[in-house]
């Protein structure tokens, strides 16, 4: 099944790759993403602050959502909240910090480029109607935006100008392309040139943004795999604990489908679930994760290949919270960040993915084709994380080989279940392959 895969899977991903593209490959799997809402300016600063109040933490990428601007499709930052951001993103950059900002193919009626972009016909147009007149949708916090109709010769040079006036003036690293779904699309669109289905908009959009040498890092969404060093966003989870046991389900599903280069969500989940315990007013952001759900996540991701936080461990005052996140730190960059790079490495140049499902090692193996709660990174790292609530035990099942339990350093056979293994609060379960000649 795996060489089936690796026939099917599109090859030569190197193919075009720049130096500095694979380097930001590479910041992706080594370096945290640290996702801000920017409500103002102090709120980005003191974020970096207290990331660097934790020395076990590395710099990694800073990424501003949408709201770093007036209105969306203004594409200038909000002086009024934002007086000083040339001088703020210097200091980021000198402490070691990238800037990524968040865009939208969105405009809204209140942006001061809505006028512009009418008159020049640079949004969709409504089906059946005049087309100089907009169709408009809404999106999140947006009750009335138009979409840039990316089939319009004209839009991307507009766009485009838009975006290095930031990399010019702001200095910014990258962006990241929040495109939406089909179902944010007006209704009855039209677009210049006819679209295959409405999610090929995501496909053509990025393909545009990254045709004219503007820096992506990542993209909320696709239907086909946008070229290195694009990372895929998974969709969004709840803040809970039905939603961490559809993480690993997920993230082998996109592998699989042929997306190796994935961000997974914060840790501790990127949404509030309606009227739960820690959301009693309904909102949408996550308030504080519950402690040991947090944790779990932590731990989960860990070994996943972007690891992304809303939430710094530090805002629970705790100092065990703090221990757990100080071990993990190191055991990803000692232990999982080299396997990263190595199976990154590979994947550009067979298509399989970097996060794999057991019957990929073993595909004779029964057993490995039920497994849907482990997953192992590249063959040489089984992870079997705990994702039920007050949990301290779980099965696990070893494909072939010989594996070194990371917890207790012991050596175990594979083709085997370990019934009721033990794993405490801060302990998270993995095995590294050994050769299969140890003797033991």
């Amino acid at each position: 099944m795996k060489s089936l895969h690796s026939s099917m899977a599109e090859k030569s991903l190197w193919d075009g790759l720049k130096p500095d593209e694979l380097s930001a490959v590479h910041s992706l799997l080594t370096e945290p993403v640290w996702q801000i809402s920017p409500t103002s300016e102090a709120a980005v600063y003191n974020y970096t602050e207290d990331v660097i109040a934790l020395p076990f933490l590395r710099q990694g990428h800073v990424l501003l959502s949408e709201e770093w601007q007036p209105s969306p499709g203004d594409f200038v930052l909000d002086e009024e909240r934002f007086p000083s951001m040339e001088e703020t993103i210097n200091i980021i950059h000198r402490r070691g910090f990238r800037i990524v900002f968040t865009i939208q193919p969105f405009i809204s009626t209140e942006s001061i480029n809505f006028k512009d972009a009418v008159s020049n016909r640079l949004l969709i147009s409504e089906r059946g109607s005049d087309p100089r007149i907009p169709a408009l949708t809404r999106y999140k916090q947006s009750n009335s935006i138009g979409v840039l109709d990316v089939t319009n010769n004209k839009t991307l040079p507009w766009l485009q100008s838009k975006l290095e006036s930031l990399i010019t003036k702001y200095h910014v690293d990258s962006f990241y392309l929040d495109l939406a779904t089909a179902q944010d699309m007006p209704h009855y669109y039209k677009c210049g040139q006819p679209l295959t289905n409405p999610d090929h908009y995501k496909t053509i959009f990025t393909r545009s943004i990254l045709g004219s040498g503007v820096p992506v890092i990542g993209v909320s969404g696709a239907i086909s795999r946008p070229r290195a060093p694009v990372f895929v966003s998974l969709p969004p989870f709840s803040s809970s604990w039905k939603a961490i046991k559809t993480v690993i389900p997920t993230i082998l599903t996109y592998g699989i489908l042929g997306y190796p280069f994935i961000m997974p969500g914060a840790v501790g989940g990127d949404v509030a679930l309606p009227m739960s315990d820690n959301n009693p007013d309904n909102d949408f952001e996550v308030n504080l994760p519950d402690k040991e759900l947090y944790i779990r996540w932590l731990q989960l991701s860990t070994f996943l290949p972007v690891i992304r936080f809303t939430h710094l461990p530090s805002k629970y005052s705790d100092d065990s919270v703090l221990e757990i996140a100080k071990r993990l730190t190191s055991l990803r960059q000692k232990t999982v960040t080299p396997l990263l790079k190595k199976y990154a490495n590979e994947t550009l140049d067979t298509g399989l993915p970097i996060i794999r499902p057991l019957w990929m090692l073993d595909p004779t193996d029964p057993a490995c084709l039920v497994v849907f709660d482990e997953f192992s990174v590249g063959e040489e790292l089984i992870v079997a994380p705990i994702l039920h609530s007050g949990s301290r035990q779980r099965e696990i099942y070893l494909p072939a080989g010989v594996w070194r339990d990371g917890i207790d350093g012991s050596l175990r056979k594979g083709s085997r279940w370990i019934h009721n293994y033990r794993v405490a609060e801060d302990k998270v379960a993995y095995f590294v392959k050994i050769p299969d000649n140890t003797r033991f």
